[in-house]
């Protein structure tokens, strides 16, 4: 596909939009080779560049690519001129500077919106090295709009791999609205250890190992062990309702892996016994769930309605996450689950939504295997809706009495079949 030019947006108020735009550009590799970097802030732009390159060049490529808001000289200082009221000359001005200097490519990590904007933006995260510790699976339940069923398909889950025999750890990921936090918390069952800990003790690791974040864990959670399931709920109190104080995306420091938390978490599971780790994350395009979404490694389960935003915001979650970390050899096949639909409506809307679905996933994998691979896509899942679903009960007993009343896991055989380890 040949390449397409980026136009700048219609308009441009501050410097939040010099910096989406700049992002966009180098993400789709349209910015030169001696650019390296900028950082936009509300009192500047600044342009780092390699010393092959003049501050003049740089200056006349950045008034190519911003074509509303010009680049122009005030007082002797070269600007980028921002929109204001329609009609007047603008006296909005974003100062401009530019930097010769040769810099280190800056390290990337596992974010939606990384912390620089460089030209490598433009390229896939690193791939891990190796597996995880112990050979552990991971899985990651994700959903772009709430309400489709992603911790009810989770629950169902983590229940039809223990059933088998095989011990699971199932993680309460979402900070913001920790379903399974609730149904484990109902009738006081008591929680001494909750990923909200975990995240905690991986932070204040000043050598950056998890060695006192998985003792403790393998400590407390055998405790909170339901018929094979280790649930390891968002937090020990649901009386906090506040924002975590601790986000993922502050493990990300430079004495550790990026891929810091999926690792430890696998080290976890593996002194738990538990081959599995199964995570419900946050819905949307959240930090909270970036930096395990971003890791080939895990498994990642897409659970979506055929609705228009619940759709249409998973297939670009699916195209973002296989431009910043592609699916390689020997990385698990992604899946998604199609639910909230009748058996007896209209089926034209599921299975266009399937094929979507299923052309997205296969262009997750990495360019080079994409053709002439004989590497399996697995087909999308569907889960029949039924009334009695969406309304769980409170305790965790009751939601998982009632998963198996409605045979929720049937839909999720294959899924079953690649976590659970060979007997």
């Amino acid at each position: 596909m040949p390449e397409q030019e980026i136009k700048a947006p219609e308009h441009i108020y501050t410097w939040v939009d010099v910096d989406a735009h700049l992002a966009t550009l180098a993400a789709d590799k349209q910015w030169p080779d001696w650019l390296h970097e900028c950082d936009a802030f509300w009192d500047g732009l600044e342009m780092r560049i390699s010393p092959q390159a003049s501050p003049q060049e740089a200056l006349s490529w950045l008034g190519d690519k911003f074509e509303v808001g010009s680049t122009t000289s005030h007082e002797g200082e070269t600007v980028l001129r921002l929109d204001d009221v329609p009609g007047q000359p603008s006296a909005r001005l974003l100062p401009l500077s530019v930097r010769q200097r040769t810099l280190e490519p800056p390290r990337r990590e596992p974010r939606w919106r990384e912390r620089h904007i460089v030209r490598g933006l433009g390229e896939p995260l690193p791939h891990p090295e190796s597996p995880f510790p112990g050979n552990v699976r991971i899985a990651a339940m994700h959903s772009f709009k709430g309400g489709a069923g992603r911790t009810l398909h989770g629950v169902a889950l983590a229940d039809a791999i223990a059933r088998r025999g095989d011990r699971v750890l199932l993680v309460d990921a979402d900070l913001e609205a920790p379903g399974i936090t609730w149904m484990f918390s109902a009738h006081s069952r008591r929680v001494d250890f909750g990923y909200e800990d975990f995240l905690a003790l991986l932070h204040s690791s000043e050598d950056g190992r998890p060695d006192d974040a998985v003792k403790l864990g393998a400590a407390y959670l055998p405790n909170q062990m339901i018929d094979n399931v280790i649930v390891m709920p968002a937090r020990r109190s649901l009386r906090d309702i506040a924002p975590p104080r601790l986000e993922p995306t502050d493990l990300l420091t430079p004495e550790r892996s990026i891929y810091y938390l999926t690792e430890s978490l696998a080290a976890l599971a593996d002194r738990l016994g538990a081959r599995t780790v199964l995570i419900d994350l946050s819905t949307g395009s959240s930090e909270l769930a970036a930096p395990i979404l971003l890791d080939p490694r895990v498994q990642r389960i897409f659970v979506t309605a055929v609705s228009d935003q619940s759709l249409y915001g998973t297939l670009r979650t699916i195209q973002e996450l296989g431009r910043r970390a592609p699916t390689r050899t020997d990385d698990p096949a992604s899946v998604a689950v199609i639910t909230r639909f009748r058996q007896d409506g209209r089926w034209e809307p599921v299975t266009k939504a399937a094929t979507l679905l299923r052309d997205a996933i296969t262009r997750m994998l990495e360019p080079s295997i994409q053709e002439g691979s004989d590497r399996v896509t697995l087909e999308p899942l569907f889960s029949v809706f039924q009334g009695q679903l969406p309304a769980l009960p409170a305790s965790w007993e009751e939601a998982v009495d009632l998963v198996r009343r409605r045979h929720v896991a049937e839909t999720l055989t294959s899924l079953v079949e690649r976590l659970a380890p060979p007997s």
